[in-house]
């Protein structure tokens, strides 16, 4: 449907089972490990410096929200919903919007990438 074209799609193996329940998901018997997101977001700080991109709202996205723009996402009604990383467990057994927490993480790891980086 051409609505991934220009852009780089990163995958997490997670969420065995998971389904959607009222407002929010349940991520099923393998939901994304911590370890898993932080990876995640270091893989996108580093193609974000990479191709010289900002690591915000409107560059990077999950599968879920590029959905909302789309008009196919949570709460569309269409069958062909897209919440993948539409939250994402937080440390205290609740949920967080994985977006916001994938951007947060990817951004903090670009300043490491700066103070990493060599001096010429």
């Amino acid at each position: 449907y051409k609505r991934n074209t220009g852009s780089v799609g990163i995958a997490l193996c997670c969420a065995l089972d998971a389904s959607w329940q009222g407002q929010k998901p349940d991520l099923g018997s393998c939901p994304p490990a911590t370890m898993q997101l932080v990876a995640m977001a270091k893989v996108v700080a580093v193609l974000c410096a990479g191709l010289g991109i900002a690591s915000d709202a409107d560059a990077v996205m999950t599968h879920a929200e590029a959905a909302l723009v789309d008009g196919y996402g949570v709460g569309s009604g269409d069958s062909e919903t897209r919440w993948d990383l539409y939250w994402v467990p937080d440390s205290g057994g609740g949920l967080i919007e994985g977006g916001d927490f994938i951007r947060q993480l990817a951004q903090h790891y670009s300043k490491v990438l700066l103070l990493l980086a060599p001096v010429h």
